[in-house]
């Protein structure tokens, strides 16, 4: 569903040049000399927060960024421009001259003390982000500001996609997401981008899916974990998830499609810092039975009225026997002698089941 969801949500324009893009010549001597994706996406990420918007490489070992799809791998941008001169032996000149995100010049303005050069659109974005922040702030673990910034996007934001994005329209970007209310992932993933960033969280981003979708990067205590804010706002109608909160590589393949080499240090497999190990109010539990027998205890017992439940994979309550979960949860709600009117919603991925229980 979300690879349709997500096929037109990518805005991506590209020019590619015969021509030098810097109106300087360049001294290659002096460029860095880059031969995997991984060091050329650290490059560029950290030229962009430097405020940067020309980069000039030599690529070596046969690396190749010659259009849209090898760029977008590596440094999500909505434009590029991209020049280059190939020579024997596997090394190139190439120059790549990026459009950047209003997120990223908002994030590069707060951190720097000077926001005289933004536009009056950016201007709004800031203010209303210098509140967000200053609220996360108040929190002292970098869990809890990434926690409390993930929870203002989807509050602020609701899901928006068109055909016609032409010219980098607001619901491509922050903007979108915090000013005005709508955004496609892209709107969401600059936001988190922004906001982590002005909270001191190292975060970046990535464009997957074959380039239809984006999502964000987080470095928690040395290891790099996923988030997609985007999924955690629509995935359950009504419901923030966080089912991609900190997520390792063994969650993130069951919904997305990235070269993940690009990202060596992303964790592979769930740890304490994956949200259903981490956030209180998020349970998990070691069979689908239960979890949905956690669900009916705590809307019984303690009266709640969302219940989040991960579990290992089981096809008797899987997403196409979602019925059967539901009445599972009835049965137990009965041996209670508890009356409930709810909904369970169920998500699949890949060796594990969410089960979300709403009272109505």
């Amino acid at each position: 569903m979300f690879r349709k969801i997500f096929a037109a949500a990518i805005v991506v324009l590209l020019v590619l040049s015969a021509k030098i893009a810097a109106a300087v010549p360049v001294d290659w001597s002096k460029a860095p000399r880059i031969g995997t994706k991984a060091e050329l996406a650290h490059y560029i990420e950290s030229e962009r927060r430097n405020g940067e918007t020309t980069f000039c490489v030599v690529l070596t070992n046969g690396l190749k960024t010659e259009n849209y799809k090898d760029f977008l791998t590596l440094a999500p941008v909505p434009h590029v421009d991209i020049s280059w001169t190939y020579y024997p032996g596997g090394t190139a000149h190439v120059t790549y001259h990026i459009k950047e995100y209003p997120g990223t010049r908002v994030a590069n303005a707060y951190l720097r003390g000077n926001i005289d050069w933004l536009s009056r659109d950016e201007l709004k974005l800031y203010e209303i982000a210098v509140g967000i922040v200053n609220e996360a702030k108040k929190f002292s673990s970098p869990a809890e500001k990434e926690r409390f910034i993930y929870e203002a996007v989807c509050k602020r934001a609701n899901f928006h996609s068109e055909d016609n994005m032409k010219n980098l329209p607001n619901f491509v970007t922050a903007i979108g997401a915090l000013v005005d209310g709508q955004a496609n992932c892209q709107g969401y993933a600059d936001a988190f981008y922004m906001l982590g960033r002005m909270c001191g969280l190292n975060v970046g981003r990535i464009i997957g899916n074959d380039d239809a979708h984006s999502w964000n990067w987080i470095e928690l205590g040395g290891k790099v974990y996923c988030v997609d804010v985007t999924k955690g706002d629509t995935l359950i109608d009504g419901v923030t998830s966080y089912v991609y909160f900190n997520a390792p590589l063994e969650i993130m393949r069951g919904e997305h499609v990235w070269q993940w080499e690009v990202m060596p240090a992303l964790q592979e497999k769930i740890d304490g810092r994956y949200a259903y190990r981490t956030i209180e109010g998020l349970e998990s539990a070691s069979s689908a039975e239960d979890g949905l027998k956690l669900i009916a205890q705590k809307f019984a017992d303690e009266n709640a009225k969302v219940v989040r439940v991960m579990t290992p994979f089981d096809e008797r309550f899987s997403e196409v026997n979602v019925q059967q979960a539901a009445d599972y949860v009835v049965n137990e709600l009965n041996a209670r002698n508890c009356a409930v009117t709810f909904t369970v919603n169920v998500f699949e991925c890949g060796d594990y089941l969410f089960f979300t229980g709403v009272v109505d």
